[in-house]
């Protein structure tokens, strides 16, 4: 599933040395307050989580939110504070989760356990081919406040692994570590807050 996120490469680029680049960019190729639409998780399709971050793209630009952003590569870290923000380009990794993709269709099971004062869907695959392994979605009366995506992918050059986690109207974290079958393993992760005038 591929991250598109062109901003994130520019900030790595001054950020990080070239041999890191070369290493983690085929990983990204491969691979605020809540919003008040309410979930239809009684569909028989999964959830649109594409359309939600969306949504989540357009409140955040409409309010003018900032960002602050810490990049680390595990032997160095930058923080940024960025006021005129696309969030739309900010939130494309999340945008382009899609578990309504005809590849996906029928390869998830879905759990719902309850949590705290809401309760929690979770898609597991069944398919090991899918790189997508697992979803999961914490609501809180009928609105998304949190989610957490797996991503995995294993050949014969590299083992990677994505984690994209996302807490509405507050943060979002990109880890990924990548390890090769020749080396030593590589991570780097992003970091970014969001700081809003109106709450």
């Amino acid at each position: 599933m591929k991250l598109k996120a062109r901003n994130i490469y520019q900030e790595l680029k001054n950020f990080s040395n070239r041999k890191f680049l070369i290493l983690i960019i085929p990983i990204l190729l491969s691979a605020c307050t809540p919003s008040e639409t309410d979930i239809d998780t009684k569909s028989n399709e999964y959830i649109d989580i594409s359309g939600f971050f969306k949504e989540e793209a357009n409140r955040l630009n409409d309010l003018n939110a900032s960002l602050e952003k810490s990049l680390n590569n595990g032997a160095s870290n930058e923080i940024v504070l960025r006021t005129d923000v696309d969030w739309t380009e900010e939130l494309n990794p999340f945008i382009d989760i899609d578990l309504n993709k005809p590849a996906y269709k029928n390869g998830y099971k879905i759990d719902t356990i309850n949590i705290n004062s809401g309760y929690q869907i979770k898609y597991s695959s069944i398919d090991e081919s899918l790189e997508l392994k697992s979803v999961s979605i914490d609501f809180i009366k009928e609105q998304i406040q949190k989610i957490i995506v797996i991503h995995k992918k294993d050949n014969i050059y590299y083992l990677s692994k994505e984690e994209l986690i996302y807490e509405t109207g507050k943060s979002f974290h990109i880890k990924v570590r990548n390890e090769l079958k020749t080396g030593k393993p590589i991570q780097f992760g992003i970091t970014g807050t969001i700081i809003s005038s109106n709450p």
